[in-house]
């Protein structure tokens, strides 16, 4: 079943309208109308629902009181450009690999470092030291090889789903060396959000990845940092439903989608307390996690 809203979610919620009014450069009284609608916000809604749909209310608060359309857009912008000039040494590391597919997608895992909706600050010498712990480091659970096995005989659509913008270019490496199992260009898909969704990769970043030669591309139709099937645009529910394998990067569609569904492969950091107590497993690491698996013991006795 899908990650429900959790008490220890709501400080998140304000810190995270706190930190888009301060993103959009919110005036005093900006902030407080914000914090103010925020508050009443989340003392009225009804929190059994994933935290990804809160979020989207909390968000649209910031982006109408400041009247900013999409307060990261710079963020975003500048986390494309930090990843375009890295990927060459991404690439030198992928051809070096003795196995070249565990490498791209433990990189793609490393990529989800960029969020801007958790650290204040993300900056080359962060995102290098994630690739090299994601390549050198034992993950406490490393699904990598079910999901090849997975891709190698799947029949029917291959669903990837995105998460923050400059992630997403290290997603191409990935989306590279799963074309190169011959899954066929049509019938793997890569859905990225249909709006300003904190810092999360929409169409313009699957373009900036340069994405859009490689696979077809669709947005979610909805501006919720994950992906909330019944919120989602109609064609979105259709091919998830067909779906042979899915990829789903990051916590916010871990949070959205049925964690019991053995279809679904989640390529996450564990960020934050309340996903990590989710999945039984220690906070900060990274993870390949296929649905309906159980942690080994090992993995929950580090906790």
């Amino acid at each position: 079943l899908e990650m429900l809203t959790q008490p220890r979610c709501l400080p998140c919620f304000v810190e995270q309208a706190l930190r888009a009014a301060a993103v959009a450069e919110a005036s005093q009284e900006h902030t407080e109308a914000i914090l103010r609608q925020t508050l009443a916000y989340l003392r009225a809604c009804s929190w059994r629902a994933p935290p990804p749909e809160l979020a989207i209310e909390v968000h649209r608060i910031v982006r109408r009181i400041t009247g900013v359309d999409d307060p990261y857009l710079a963020g975003k912008r500048r986390m494309n450009a930090l990843a375009a000039r890295i990927l060459p040494l991404l690439r030198e590391q992928l051809a070096a690999a003795p196995d070249p597919f565990i490498a791209a997608l433990r990189l793609a895992m490393a990529g989800n470092v960029i969020d801007l909706a958790i650290y204040d600050a993300v900056d080359q010498a962060m995102v290098l030291e994630a690739t090299s712990t994601a390549l050198a480091e034992a993950l406490p659970v490393d699904h990598g090889e079910q999901l090849r096995q997975a891709l190698l005989s799947a029949d029917g659509p291959v669903l990837y789903a995105a998460d923050n913008a400059g992630e997403i270019h290290f997603d191409r490496l990935l989306v590279e060396q799963i074309l190169a199992l011959g899954i066929p260009r049509e019938r793997l898909v890569l859905l990225v959000r249909g709006g300003p969704a904190i810092n999360d990769a929409l169409l313009a970043d699957a373009r900036d990845a340069g994405l859009h030669e490689l696979l077809p591309i669709m947005d979610s139709g909805i501006d919720a940092p994950g992906l909330l099937l019944h919120l989602a645009r109609p064609g979105v529910q259709a091919l998830y439903d067909r779906a042979s394998v899915i990829i789903a990067k990051g916590q916010g569609n871990f949070e959205s989608l049925p964690s019991d569904d053995p279809r679904i492969f989640f390529l996450l950091r564990l960020k934050c307390r309340s996903v990590a107590a989710h999945v039984d497993l220690p906070l900060g690491g990274q993870v390949v996690l296929q649905g309906g698996q159980e942690p080994p013991p090992a993995a929950r006795a580090a906790r």
